[in-house]
């Protein structure tokens, strides 16, 4: 899979932000200024995380659903390509289960 990588649009985000940042240095309180820095800080977080998660925007994004009337978490095991379920393994990562919970977001190539 192809790592996004966006040099040029964050350098340019990032410029813009700054022109802002001093504009309301002069005017602290212009709302408009403060709304164009908050979805410039908005937009490279976003372009940042996606660049260190390497998320494509051809990846589809799916909730997690609810189970009807119940309570709990959901589980991601590796199957070792057998249905006998004493074979399973929890996956970890860091030592730690990989747990979700309903509306959690599975991102599928």
């Amino acid at each position: 899979m192809n790592q996004p990588e966006f040099p040029n649009v964050l350098r340019q985000l990032r410029h813009w932000r700054e022109e802002v940042v001093e504009h309301l240095r002069q005017f602290p309180a212009d709302p408009i200024a403060l709304g164009k820095k908050l979805e410039l800080d908005t937009a490279i977080r976003c372009l940042e995380f996606c660049e260190e998660s390497r998320i494509m925007p051809t990846l589809r994004a799916l909730p997690l659903p609810a189970p009807e009337n119940t309570h709990g978490e959901f589980r991601l095991m590796w199957d070792y390509e057998t249905e006998d379920r004493m074979c399973w393994q929890e996956l970890r990562v860091g030592g730690e289960p990989v747990r979700a919970i309903p509306g959690d977001l599975l991102l599928r190539q």
